[in-house]
């Protein structure tokens, strides 16, 4: 049994449809299968109609019984009782007790740059030019913003260069615009978080 499964109404984390992801369950033989998508219920009645339709509903495979359907939900925690972080520690995704952030985020960023070649192609060809596209401009558009796109290492790596990925949010907070002070205060310590980056990737290549 699936027991952790997005549908397109889960944003940019499946591309198949509830009806299609119920009867190839049931083909394959499963006897129930679960309805997880990201914070919402927006399939269930879809997977309400799979099982209900008039013109019959799919049946598990070599059995005359109906697949079930498991109605759940992907939450998310919020610590609302005390100041402990649950999420995140003190880099971005990376738990603070982790040994050796730095490399744990550089193998982030490569994975990133792997998804890039495998996965944006396929979901801009499956999901986007083939499902949403509205005309040929619209096409064109996407192939346009598909080959733009670049991997924002800034943002990776926003802890140790100082939070500048958050210094206009931060600014206009504070009111406080006087970005070119900002910078050099954080110049030397940004610099030296580059240069440790570059030698810890350079080592890694080394040893890999």
């Amino acid at each position: 049994v699936e027991l952790h499964l997005h549908t397109t109404m889960s944003n940019m984390d499946a591309l198949t449809s509830t009806k299609a992801a119920i009867k190839q369950a049931a083909a394959w033989g499963h006897k129930a299968i679960a309805i997880t998508d990201h914070g919402c219920c927006q399939s269930f009645t879809d997977a309400l109609h799979v099982v209900e339709d008039w013109k019959g509903p799919p049946k598990v495979a070599g059995t005359d019984e109906v697949i079930k359907i498991l109605y759940g939900c992907e939450g998310y925690y919020v610590n609302d009782v005390d100041d402990r972080i649950v999420v995140h520690g003190s880099k971005d995704m990376i738990p603070s007790d982790n040994p050796d952030p730095d490399t744990a985020l550089i193998v982030m960023e490569a994975m990133a740059a792997e998804s890039y070649n495998a996965v944006t192609p396929v979901y801009f060809s499956t999901c986007l030019q083939e499902k949403f596209a509205r005309n040929e401009e619209t096409l064109e558009m996407l192939e346009i913003i598909r080959q733009s796109l670049y991997l924002d290492t800034e943002y990776l790596y926003n802890h140790s260069l100082g939070q500048t990925c958050y210094m206009v949010r931060d600014m206009v907070a504070t009111k406080k615009f006087d970005v070119a002070s900002h910078l050099a205060k954080q110049e030397k310590k940004i610099l030296t978080a580059i240069e440790k980056t570059v030698e810890t990737m350079l080592e890694m290549q080394t040893n890999s």
